[in-house]
């Protein structure tokens, strides 16, 4: 079916700029700890019909190098070939084309026929982020060897201490049982559930053989004479030795990837074919079996067990001695490089505790120019002004780069310090050459990991958030006296005028495309003699204007936001617990 579309090219220059987890494929957490592809979803058809159109998509994701696999390899075959010499800049009516922007804003792919590429400009595009305040004077020095969106050494051993002091604070709090952080963990996924059931199992383990050491020794004293018998410890002093176990190896938390670095990668080895890419599994690093195993007590089980459940690339080492530097094979191979670090992630620590935890660092945060990201189950890092709306400003053919700015070309980028060493650089780069106004934002959060993506007044962005969710948001703001904040848990989409609401995650975004493919088809037809210059040979279909684009997305959003309901157990719910107006008068 699709290959008949092929000719039809109608969605020239539109573009999709939306989330991954929760708006094209489901959370992890509905997924019972599962990343799946959008060739596990709704989604794929859509997708891929919009694509044959055209249409060009960009999934901006806070996500890692798991993405190939969701996303480049069901859609590999459908992605157009992008033709031109090195270092031409994009056409404005791109057609085709699928980008992948990765680690909230610090790296972008480009996804072709043959594989993966890095967009060759895009490290070292002069990124500002007029919503976020600079860097201020007491940050660390740039060091010459780091990408424009990375962190550096410096800012990374900072900012690792501080994690690990904030990891141990809120691990205290649940060995302690503090009632606050009891009641946190409750909002965790099931996979971040049973990491805190392991971690404690394994500290309990330690504990007991403990203390089964003190009592073979204390019955050997008191046999000698040097002590006598006393009583066993109390269960405060047993929190406080698990406590003390786990600050004093500390290194643990990084081994098992509760806090670690997620680098950039020049190709992924999992590529390098388009056979390769085909025999590729969409799960990478599969969750192990969730069941209520006995205490896992060796060292090494434990730590292999929490790597696989928190999808850890083993290849890649956490340890900085290991991997500051590596030498390039350019010109330049005499200068070493550092490894590329996108952005730090801390696992195991729900939204909820945000505040609490992480509040009392942020002028420390301002002052190493990072940026915390609260996610459901973990909070990202990454370098101030660099987030989701990076890869939108570097896209907008409305934005103005740094004056004097040249893009690095196909050639020159692998050498340069910006990039990873035997880089693999695409040869066409998308600065500067999209009209926002035939592009549709789209995600799930509109309040937190995806409130990048909303602020752009030319912009117009849809929520597929959980419907339950969002009316929560909106009894709290109610709660405090009707005023919102522009970001956050009180934050009130309904004040957001470009913006519109689906709901559906990711069943209400596959519902939301195909009335919009549907609409501007049907406006189009209206609009353009379009049907007569499809049967005219050669004659290719006219691009949908932007005016077109704009009324098609208006009209669609309201008509996916009725059928979408459908979709979302939390409606129903609500609608089955409050009486229809005609019982209501019955009664």
């Amino acid at each position: 079916m699709l290959r008949g579309l092929r000719a039809n090219t109608m969605l020239r220059g539109c573009w999709l700029l939306t989330d991954l987890d929760g708006t094209l494929v489901s959370t992890p957490h509905k997924a019972h700890g599962q990343y799946l592809s959008v060739a596990d979803g709704p989604c794929l058809g859509a997708l891929q019909k919009w694509l044959s159109l055209g249409g060009n998509i960009c999934v901006i994701t806070t996500a890692d190098r798991r993405v190939f696999q969701q996303v480049h390899v069901p859609l590999q075959l459908t992605v157009k070939r992008c033709e031109g010499s090195p270092s031409v800049p994009a056409s404005r009516e791109a057609e085709g084309q699928l980008l992948l922007s990765m680690c909230t804003g610090a790296v972008l792919y480009q996804s072709t026929p043959g594989g993966v590429c890095l967009e060759p400009s895009y490290l070292a595009f002069p990124h500002t982020n007029l919503g976020e305040p600079t860097i201020t004077s007491s940050s660390p020095a740039e060091p010459p060897t780091t990408a424009a969106t990375c962190l550096d050494k410096q800012r990374c051993q900072a900012l690792h201490d501080i994690m690990i002091d904030i990891f141990l604070h809120y691990a205290r709090d649940v060995i302690f049982e503090v009632p606050e952080a009891m009641e946190s963990q409750s909002c965790l996924s099931k996979r971040y559930r049973l990491m805190w059931s392991k971690l404690l199992h394994y500290l309990n383990g330690k504990f007991q053989m403990d203390q089964a050491r003190q009592i073979v020794e204390r019955e050997m004293k008191i046999k000698r004479g040097e002590m006598s018998s006393t009583k066993s410890d109390s269960p405060t002093s047993e929190k406080l030795w698990k406590y003390n176990y786990l600050r004093n190896h500390d290194k643990l938390i990084n081994k098992v990837g509760i806090v670690r670095k997620e680098y950039i990668s020049a190709i992924p080895a999992i590529l390098r074919s388009p056979d390769d890419a085909a025999s590729t599994t969409s799960t990478p690093n599969p969750t192990p079996p969730i069941s209520p195993a006995a205490p896992v007590k060796e060292e090494t089980t434990f730590i292999s067990f929490l790597q696989n459940l928190l999808g850890v690339d083993t290849s890649t080492p956490q340890d900085d001695a290991n991997i500051t530097t590596h030498t390039t094979t350019s010109s330049n191979s005499c200068l070493p490089r550092q490894r590329l670090v996108a952005q730090m992630i801390l696992v195991g620590i729900p939204m909820k505790a945000f505040d609490k935890y992480f509040g009392p660092y942020a002028q420390i945060f301002d002052s190493l120019g990072v940026s915390a990201i609260s996610q459901p189950n973990s909070v990202v890092f990454s370098r101030r002004g660099i987030d989701k709306s990076s890869t939108v400003r570097y896209l907008d053919e409305a934005h103005t780069p740094q004056h004097g700015w040249i893009a690095p070309s196909v050639t020159t980028a692998p050498k340069s310090p910006c990039y990873p060493a035997n880089a693999v650089v695409g040869k066409i780069a998308f600065a500067n050459s999209v009209n926002l106004r035939k592009c549709v934002a789209l995600g799930d959060n509109p309040h937190s990991a995806d409130h990048q993506l909303t602020v752009f007044p030319q912009l117009r962005f849809v929520s597929v958030e959980k419907h339950d969710q969002r009316r929560r948001r909106h009894d709290d703001i109610d709660k405090a006296g009707g005023v919102g904040t522009a970001k956050g848990h009180l934050m009130d989409d309904r004040s957001i005028s470009h913006l519109h609401y689906v709901g559906g995650e990711e069943d209400g975004t596959n519902t939301f495309l195909l009335e919009l493919m549907d609409e501007i088809k049907r406006l189009h037809e209206v609009r353009t003699d379009v049907k007569r210059s499809a049967t005219s040979g050669d004659t290719p279909t006219p691009a949908v204007n932007e005016d077109t684009f704009q009324l098609a997305l208006t009209n669609a959003s309201k008509r996916a936001a009725q059928s979408a309901k459908k979709f979302d157990p939390s409606v129903l719910d609500s609608a089955a617990a409050k009486p229809s107006s005609s019982l209501q008068s019955s009664l």
